[in-house]
């Protein structure tokens, strides 16, 4: 099935609203998120999975990744062996060559073999793709399934920083977010970012995304945050100075790319050369806040190492909060009166 992709001054993906929409992870209420978060929280450890917990010993869980970051990978296997269940990786090694029907074929075959199926699909080639691919599944799938990633949205990696901040900060209502570019030299894409703002504003944090002007993020995430602020009371704003921290109770900063380069990493250097002074140190950052920036970026370029060093800095803790993020959710869609059976 042909993308279709157009330009608003950005890159922008044509979805229907049934596929956006439907078995989506970011279409949870505020209440769906807080206890899903709840449930994310009491996998602590040493512990992880508590005695009276009735989570459903599945006895083999399927993961499909395609062009996946270490780390989501990683933790999919460590949460499978802190529930006792055998892991598997099915493939999707070929799937940039593949059509989305053969995705879909593969998949269900796959599923009448596993119990529980995790996805991510990045694809490098066409921002979006691998989100609709993610989005068919959800629909199509028999069994079970939790997305981790793909090149849109990161539900289990931003799941993992919201439950991290709401631990460390007693809850996330009124809550002052920021969401920041800050300078490297290797960029991600704002999957991440994109599923913050949207899960943060369900949950009535005064969201603040703080980037260059030319590294915005997705224009309907935008669009969307302003729609769910709406209905929980809570504040958004977009700001391209630097000097936006002094405030706020937690950063979220990682360099993402410019959607428009995304698959052109020398152009996203060369935009980026200008921004060097967006560098994080414990001056910039208010001593009441946290930060957390993901573990795949250059922290030396994009923090000092005083603050890296600091108590505040809960980056050392987010591979286990990832871990945590994945039990919570495979708890949720196993438990038997759960009427989310796909998080994507």
């Amino acid at each position: 099935m042909a993308l279709k992709v157009v330009h608003e001054g950005r890159i922008e993906l044509a979805v229907t609203h049934s596929l956006w929409w439907q078995e989506n992870m970011l279409a949870l209420t505020g209440e769906e998120i807080e206890a899903l978060i709840r449930r994310v929280i009491s996998y602590r450890p040493p512990q992880w999975v508590p005695r009276e917990d009735k989570i459903k010993r599945l006895e083999l869980i399927g993961s499909l990744f395609h062009n996946t970051p270490p780390p989501a990978v990683q933790a999919s296997q460590v949460a499978g062996g802190r529930i006792g269940c055998s892991t598997v990786r099915l493939g999707w090694e070929n799937a940039q060559s593949m059509s989305t029907e053969s995705i879909q074929r593969a998949t269900n075959m796959f599923s009448k073999a596993v119990d529980l199926l995790l996805t991510a699909f990045v694809d490098s080639d066409t921002f979006g793709a691998g989100r609709r691919i993610i989005e068919q599944l959800g629909q199509s799938s028999t069994i079970p399934l939790v997305n981790l990633i793909d090149d849109i949205y990161a539900p289990q990696p931003a799941l993992a920083v919201i439950a991290a901040l709401w631990d460390g900060l007693g809850g996330l209502q009124g809550k002052k977010i920021a969401i920041s570019w800050g300078f490297g030299t290797r960029h991600v894409l704002p999957s991440t970012a994109h599923s913050l703002c949207l899960m943060g504003a369900s949950l009535g944090a005064d969201i603040r995304v703080v980037s260059p002007q030319e590294f915005p993020l997705l224009n309907r995430v935008i669009r969307e945050t302003q729609v769910r602020v709406k209905t929980t009371e809570a504040t958004f704003g977009v700001r391209n100075d630097f000097d936006s921290f002094e405030d706020v109770d937690a950063i979220y900063a990682v360099n993402w790319c410019r959607l428009d380069d995304f698959n052109h990493p020398e152009r996203n250097t060369q935009r980026a050369s200008k921004y060097k002074e967006w560098y994080f140190t414990k001056d910039v950052v208010s001593p009441k806040s946290l930060f957390v920036t993901d573990s795949s970026v250059q922290t030396e370029l994009l923090a000092s190492r005083e603050l890296i060093d600091d108590a505040s800095n809960i980056t050392p803790e987010l591979f286990a909060w990832l871990v945590r993020a994945l039990l919570g959710s495979i708890s949720y869609v196993t438990q038997e009166d759960s009427t989310h059976r796909r998080l994507t």
